[in-house]
């Protein structure tokens, strides 16, 4: 049976990023084609770092368990779209009454209650992986890799793969 194709919306805080490592780690049964990230928990750049640490963990995760014979999951890459930093309606969308700079909200001001401030190692892979993010997007001639707007990238996912 083939996998059922997929888009995930998504602001990748502690819950979502647990719901994507269920889905990445099931690829007979899912297939995740496009990932948009918009504003929620967090704006859209701390969605962004902790997509691709999940990627990075979820990649090293599967090397481990080749490396020693394990069974692991053989997922592929999907699109991944940055959506909106803020909001359409309101100033801000987390329910708190008194938003200010200082409050760190439920998942914390990264999202991931602080993940990426306690491991210097995964820090450093991020920025690096961030960087080639921004400059495939800055300075690619593939279609794959250009800025489109996060509503463009939905649309074309659809077309490429109709009534699925």
């Amino acid at each position: 049976m083939n996998p059922e194709k997929i888009i995930v919306d998504t602001d990748p805080g502690v819950d979502d990023v647990l719901a994507l490592s269920l889905a990445f780690n099931h690829p007979e049964k899912l297939k995740p084609l496009l990932i948009t990230l918009s504003h929620g928990n967090v704006g859209v750049e701390p969605c962004l770092k902790n997509l691709v640490a999940l990627l990075n963990v979820l990649e090293k995760e599967r090397d481990f368990r080749r490396h020693h014979g394990l069974r692991g999951a053989d997922f592929g890459k999907p699109l991944v779209a940055v959506g909106a930093n803020k909001p359409m309606v309101k100033d801000h969308a987390h329910g708190e009454p008194d938003f200010s700079e200082d409050w760190e909200g439920f998942h914390g001001r990264d999202g991931l209650n602080g993940v990426h401030s306690r491991t210097t190692d995964l820090l450093l892979i991020l920025k690096v992986q961030l960087l080639l993010f921004k400059m495939a997007q800055s300075s690619a001639t593939s279609p794959r890799h250009r800025y489109q707007r996060t509503s463009r990238f939905l649309i074309n996912c659809v077309r490429i793969n109709p009534s699925q």
